[in-house]
């Protein structure tokens, strides 16, 4: 099944971030969930605190998962 994609690769990485656990004071209505979709595919998944845009997604998928191999777009699921 093909998702529609919405967003562009983000190729580099721009910072870092806590990965596991959840932020102090970040509650479970802060976070969103994106799929990292790669040749179509997702291949991993992400949570995000911040931003909550598709190219936000995108940079979490690539910064943090290597399934990506930095080549990854994000869907909210």
């Amino acid at each position: 099944m093909q998702l529609p994609i919405q967003s562009q690769p983000v190729l580099r990485n721009i910072g870092t971030a806590k990965i596991g656990g959840k932020m102090p004071g970040v509650t479970a209505s802060n976070w969103t969930h994106w799929g990292c979709l790669r040749n179509g595919s997702i291949v991993s998944q992400v949570e995000i605190w911040w931003g909550h845009t598709p190219t936000d997604g995108a940079w979490a998928c690539n910064d943090w998962r290597s399934e990506c191999q930095g080549e990854c777009w994000a869907v909210q699921i």
